[in-house]
C-alpha cells in the first residue's frame, strides 16, 4: 500500500484527482527515471544503472498488484481485513502462501529501499 500511495503521489503531481486504481506502481516505475533527483536519492551514479535498477523492481510490483482482489472479495487481501465462512481475518494473520518470503526477501528489501528513497525526495 505504501508503494501505491507513493506512486500515485508522483504520478499526479499537479493533478486534481489521483487515480482510483491499484495498478499505479508499475506505471510509476516506467516513469521513475524521469523524476528529477530520484536517481541521486537512490544513490545510483549512472542513468543506465538507475534504469536497470528500476526495471528490476517491475516484476515484484506486478506480483504485488495482482494480490489485490476486487472490492468485497471473500479471498485474502493484503490491504484490508476480509470475511470468510470461518470468521474475519486481518492481513497480518495470513501467510499468503503464493509468496515465497525467504526467496523474495532481497526483492522486497530493494523495493522498500526504493520507496524510502522516494519518500526522502518528497
Amino acid at each position: 500500500m505504501a508503494a501505491e500511495k507513493v506512486a500515485k503521489g508522483f504520478l499526479t503531481r499537479g493533478a486534481i484527482q489521483p487515480p482510483t486504481v491499484h495498478e499505479s506502481v508499475v506505471e510509476f516505475l516506467y516513469h521513475a527515471h524521469l523524476i528529477n533527483g530520484l536517481q541521486r536519492a537512490c544513490q545510483i551514479k549512472s542513468a543506465r544503472q538507475f534504469k536497470e535498477y528500476v526495471k528490476g523492481l517491475v516484476p515484484l510490483a506486478r506480483e504485488v498488484e495482482q494480490l489485490v482482489p476486487e472490492k468485497m472479495s471473500q479471498r485474502p487481501n493484503p490491504e484490508y481485513p476480509w470475511e470468510s465462512a470461518t470468521g474475519i481475518y486481518a492481513p497480518c494473520e495470513h501467510d499468503f502462501p503464493e509468496w515465497h518470503w525467504e526467496r523474495d526477501k532481497p526483492r522486497l528489501i530493494r523495493m522498500m529501499e526504493f520507496i524510502n528513497a522516494c519518500l526522502r525526495l518528497t
